[in-house]
């Protein structure tokens, strides 16, 4: 996986803020961490190293009850090589913890504070608005205009690892905070009205933090992946499929799945024997089993508990489609398991 910008914040230097705080600061006092949905509070709840990426995440969580203290963490942190880096997490973005100019004159800090205490004994945690992993739409059209700004009437359609082509047929800014607030994507969906370079240049263009693909994965199931960038570091190029030129992107790494509010570590573009295995174990099985007690808790719902009204047999299909889905990866799993245990 390619990262848009560099990696710059670690360890030592959030060890270095929180130990300022700390001095003065009541020993149970949690981290709050701007959560850019703006329809939650969310809380640091923790560290983990991404064996994949290669660098810590300072894991956040929307429950007040995972929140780490300021001890807590310094604890926590002290663990790692002060070397190490580190970026903080949105949801399921990855954003880098970042030093806010404004902190300078409003507030005791240096220039490479990422963790400051201001005027009210509030804790502010810094962090960029975009995802490392994501360019902006404005960056995108630009690429566009420049390089293909002469391919106007060329549709634009995207690959993924099998070449299979799925054209853009829109783009979405998402205001509902359950899928991430003011984050903007293109999708695949349907495929109708595939959308040209004209038409793309031409966006109503707003700065949020990325732009993905949504991906279909069948029914009502999709994730969302990045965009996959190439050694020039470009987006689109240009190609020929049936005999029709387009402009194309290709998809890249699954960066959300199911989970809004998880970071996958993803085996990234090349992947050994040994980092699949670590993100069966690690991701790929749990990430079922959790789906499968998810589905069971459905199946056993009576009609009243849930939050709709179902119409003619439409209670006794919905349970029914979740406890299918249940055993179904529920063999998955256990084949999964039989495999890692012969493996290992």
């Amino acid at each position: 996986m390619r990262f848009i910008g560099n990696i710059e914040t670690t360890v030592g230097q959030v060890v270095k803020d929180l130990e300022a705080i700390a001095k003065n600061h009541p020993d149970d006092d949690v981290l709050r961490f701007p959560c850019y949905d703006l329809c939650n509070d969310n809380y640091v709840s923790g560290v983990r190293f991404l064996k994949n990426l290669g660098f810590l995440l300072l894991e956040s969580s929307l429950d007040e009850d995972d929140a780490l203290t300021v001890k807590q963490l310094i604890k926590e942190l002290k663990s790692f090589d002060s070397k190490q880096k580190i970026v903080a997490q949105d949801g399921w973005r990855l954003v880098n913890l970042e030093h806010n100019e404004y902190w300078d004159e409003d507030f005791e800090s240096d220039e490479s504070s990422v963790i400051v205490l201001n005027y009210d004994d509030e804790i502010c945690v810094g962090s960029g608005f975009k995802d490392i992993r994501l360019h902006s739409l404005g960056y995108l059209m630009e690429e566009m205009k420049d390089r293909f700004g002469n391919c106007q009437d060329l549709r634009i359609v995207c690959l993924d690892e099998n070449d299979e082509v799925y054209p853009l047929s829109d783009y979405h800014h998402d205001e509902d905070c359950k899928d991430g607030c003011d984050y903007l994507y293109l999708t695949d969906e349907n495929g109708l009205h595939a959308i040209k370079v004209s038409d793309f240049i031409n966006l109503d263009y707003h700065d949020h933090g990325g732009v993905a693909i949504k991906y279909t994965e069948g029914g009502n199931n999709y994730v969302l992946r990045s965009i996959e960038i190439d050694e020039d570091g470009h987006s689109f190029f240009k190609t020929n499929i049936e005999g029709k030129d387009v402009i194309a992107c290709r998809l890249g790494d699954i960066i959300c799945g199911d989970d809004i509010y998880g970071v996958i570590d993803v085996p990234g573009d090349t992947i050994t024997k040994d980092n699949f295995i670590v993100y069966l174990k690690d991701y790929y099985v749990p990430h079922l089993k959790a789906l499968i007690e998810e589905d069971k808790e459905i199946a056993n719902r009576e009609e009243d508990e849930f939050d709709c009204e179902f119409e003619d047999d439409e209670y006794v299909e919905h349970i029914s489609m979740a406890e299918g889905r249940a055993r179904a990866m529920e063999k998955v799993v256990r084949e999964l398991e039989a495999l890692l245990k012969k493996i290992d």
